[in-house]
């Protein structure tokens, strides 16, 4: 219990750590973060069309004439044209105290699920926790970003690549250390 307790409270500070690295100190995610001149412009449009929150995938035809008719509607009019996804919140309120906490709090239930992972291989070294924590970094990486991009070509796909890479084998290392000494 002692081993488990200890390696979710490192392995939780390593993932916020290197979220705080990856999003904002070295920032690999600027192309997810880009600014542009005209947002006062944009913003502003935007609310004065009454849209509700949400997320919108723009130029994809109405899906109120049906599946037919939305793609029918699609080669009509958006076909060849510029298209966008539009994540819109009405207000911008953040609490960072409230987000960082459920960050880390994320991150240790995150770090508490792996540990329980690893403690079901027998015969764990260096070697296998490491490429268990990386194919865990990698699956994810795939199922969710990747697969994301092959469809909407969001930006920032290698800054999550790295994400998937760099603090999932700091894990694994965590995870050979915590496993040889245990065993």
């Amino acid at each position: 219990m002692k081993n488990h307790i200890l390696f979710t409270l490192i392995g939780g500070v390593i993932l916020f750590i290197w979220g705080f690295l990856s999003w904002a100190g070295i920032n690999f995610h600027i192309d997810e973060q880009a600014y542009t001149p005209l947002e006062t412009e944009i913003l502003s449009a935007i609310a004065e069309t009454g849209l509700e929150p949400g997320m919108y995938a723009l130029g994809q035809g109405d899906a109120t004439l049906g599946q037919e008719g939305q793609i029918s509607d699609w080669e009509a009019n958006f076909k060849g044209k510029p298209w966008g996804v539009l994540n819109y919140i009405e207000t911008a309120d953040m609490s960072m105290g409230l987000n960082l906490f459920r960050g880390f709090s994320m991150n240790l239930f995150v770090t508490a699920l792996l540990f329980m992972i690893l403690n079901q291989i027998k015969e764990l070294d260096y070697k296998k926790s490491i490429m268990i924590c990386v194919g865990i970094g990698l699956i994810t990486f795939m199922m969710e970003f990747y697969n994301g991009y092959i469809w909407f070509k969001s930006p920032g796909i290698y800054a999550h690549l790295i994400d998937a890479i760099i603090p999932w084998t700091f894990l694994g290392m965590l995870g050979g250390k915590f496993a040889s000494s245990t065993r």
